[in-house]
């Protein structure tokens, strides 16, 4: 399962690239050029040649400033779900810059990578986050992000491991720099699902109660915290989790199957079920 649109995967990385996060080295800010704004609103209608037309102007424009890349290839796949187009102007912003600062290539890097995940590409998004990572080895975004990968890629449980090192260390360091409880609770939901898919069911149970805890509104973290319940027998849990994923996310098909697939539950004595605890939750790991 990728991550839903509005979650944060590449985003962390590549949002403090364009915010100027100390993170990754502190860019000035810019505002997106008029014909980015203008391509995305005729994307969101559908006119894509008339988008493209503006994306291309704004590219001529500014043709080595990677923020431009990036902010198109950002809102066109996170924003609006078209990860060709993503995808397209993420390569071409590598190309047009190859001595461009680290953060900014890193910053492509990784949306190059969420990119290819969501076209099913995960070879090719694993290679794209490892080169993100290699131009910043220490950012605990890009470790969780290539961790993340490893966990949903088919037959990865061979990189598992490696995943419950990248994540473990993602939340060691995010909670070195104070990270915001959203980009924490990110952090703690990679290294609970991975330890999910090792099969690690209480340690993955803890992780994702105090992911859900810190970032309550991303329904990602929901349908994993609702799975780590399942994996304990917790159906009425479960129940309760998937129920709030889909309230965030009505289309969240992983969640939708994952209720249709679930048991009935007994009902507890005295009454309707209570709500599932969500934290505070024990350490990474």
């Amino acid at each position: 399962m990728t991550r839903s649109f509005g979650r944060i995967v590449a985003v962390v990385a590549v949002a403090a690239a364009l915010s100027g996060c100390s993170q990754l080295g502190g860019l000035p800010q810019a505002a997106p050029p008029r014909e980015v704004r203008s391509g995305l609103d005729l994307l969101r209608a559908g006119r894509d040649a008339e988008a493209m037309a503006q994306f291309d102007a704004a590219v001529r424009k500014r043709p080595s400033d990677l923020r431009v890349y990036a902010t198109i290839a950002q809102e066109a796949g996170s924003r609006l779900g078209r990860w060709q187009i993503a995808a397209a102007y993420a390569k071409r912003g590598l190309k047009a810059a190859p001595e461009a600062a680290a953060p900014e290539r890193a910053a492509l890097h990784g949306i190059l990578g969420q990119a290819r995940q969501e076209m099913g590409d995960f070879e090719g998004s694993v290679r794209e986050h490892k080169a993100a990572l290699k131009l910043l080895p220490d950012n605990p975004g890009l470790m969780n992000n290539l961790g993340y990968v490893y966990a949903e890629m088919p037959g990865g449980e061979a990189h598992l491991r490696d995943a419950l090192h990248l994540t473990t260390e993602a939340v060691r360091i995010g909670r070195q720099q104070d990270v915001s409880d959203t980009e924490l609770g990110v952090y703690m939901d990679s290294l609970g699902w991975v330890q999910y898919r090792l099969g690690r069911y209480d340690d993955a149970l803890s992780s994702l109660a105090f992911a859900a805890s810190m970032a309550p509104g991303e329904p990602d973290i929901q349908y994993h915290l609702a799975m780590a319940y399942r994996a304990k027998g917790d159906i009425a849990s479960a129940r309760t989790m998937l129920l709030r994923t889909l309230r965030a996310n009505p289309r969240h098909a992983p969640a939708l199957a994952a209720l249709a697939a679930l048991p009935a539950s007994p009902p507890k004595r005295g009454g309707a079920a209570s709500e599932p605890q969500q934290g505070p939750a024990l350490g990474a790991d």
